[in-house]
């Protein structure tokens, strides 16, 4: 087993973005509700529906990125506030409750409760917040899964704020609890790759970025050895491109970076020999 150190790893598996058409879609319209945030007197809100390893938790830390530009210069813009949140994996109302005030800045009671979380949102003028992994909320009771559900409505019905939820197949279960709810989102359905140019473009834009001389083609096979062997996973596909340049570098291979690419991704998700 080849041993590598951590700055290796660091400099080769360190988290990169790159938009292709799956994202330019989610970006439009987010941007859409950022600049629409509190002009309506019903927020719009978005369900970004995706099976793991898409790559979600890096495009929603994307979309924060450029929610927190519309709405920070120094502490504060406008009065408005972005936040991204994960759903706990023991989800519950009082769980979300507690990890909305505490994003917001809040004291953490014993008690918390709905009227507090209210009170920290008109203080620090909530208008968009994102919630990761809203697929856990499945796993939690009936009755919790309702109240969580009535939380979020009640942060659009009395102040405005957009939502953005993001998570698998499980969302549209949650959501048979409570169609009215449903209604008020928006869907995008995020797709894995499958063997096309967007493919391919995003393989090569994601490869420019790396520390390598990366080759200017590559064959069809290698395409259809990576897909393959990653099964159209986002995260699996940028694993083995990281992981396929590392051992290709610590070889002094660069130039056959296109066969070490083809070898990582047969091993199908190992990431050394």
């Amino acid at each position: 087993m080849t041993e590598y150190s951590r700055d290796e790893l660091r400099e080769f598996h360190a988290e990169r973005f790159v938009e292709h058409p799956g994202t330019e879609k989610v970006f439009s319209e987010c941007d859409y509700i950022l600049k629409t945030a509190g002009l309506k007197s019903r927020p719009d809100n978005l369900i970004i529906l995706a099976e793991s390893g898409y790559g979600k938790s890096a495009l929603l830390r994307e979309v924060f990125k450029g929610a927190s530009h519309h709405t920070y210069i120094g502490k504060n813009l406008l009065n408005r506030e972005c936040l991204l949140i994960e759903m706990s994996s023991m989800p519950s109302s009082r769980q979300l409750l507690l990890d909305i005030v505490r994003a917001l800045g809040g004291v953490e009671h014993t008690k918390i409760s709905l009227e507090y979380c209210e009170q920290m949102i008109v203080e620090k003028g909530l208008k968009l917040l994102i919630i990761d992994e809203f697929n856990n909320l499945f796993e939690t009771t009936k009755p919790e899964l309702r109240k969580s559900l009535n939380i979020l409505k009640t942060l659009g019905n009395k102040y405005n704020v957009s939502i953005i939820l993001a998570g698998t197949g499980l969302i549209d279960k949650i959501l048979d609890y409570d169609r009215q709810f449903d209604r008020r989102y928006r869907k995008i359905r995020m797709k894995n790759w499958k063997l096309d140019d967007y493919f391919r473009n995003f393989v090569m834009n994601y490869m420019a970025l790396l520390p390598v001389e990366f080759p200017k083609k590559i064959s069809s096979a290698i395409f259809s050895e990576l897909l393959e062997g990653t099964s159209g996973s986002t995260k699996e596909v940028i694993r083995v491109l990281c992981q396929a340049s590392l051992e290709a570098h610590i070889a002094g291979e660069e130039d056959k970076l296109a066969n070490y690419i083809g070898r990582v991704a047969k091993r199908t998700g190992n990431v050394s020999d």
